[in-house]
C-alpha cells in the first residue's frame, strides 16, 4: 500500500463534487 494522501484527496474531491451536484439538482428541481 502506498501513502494514503492521494486516496484521501480523491475521496474528499469526490464528496465535494457529489455535494455540489446534489445542491445543483435541488436548485434545478421545482420544490
Amino acid at each position: 500500500m502506498g501513502p494514503p494522501t492521494e486516496h484521501t484527496a480523491i475521496s474528499v474531491a469526490t464528496m465535494i463534487y457529489r455535494d455540489m451536484d446534489a445542491k445543483r439538482l435541488l436548485m434545478v428541481l421545482p420544490p
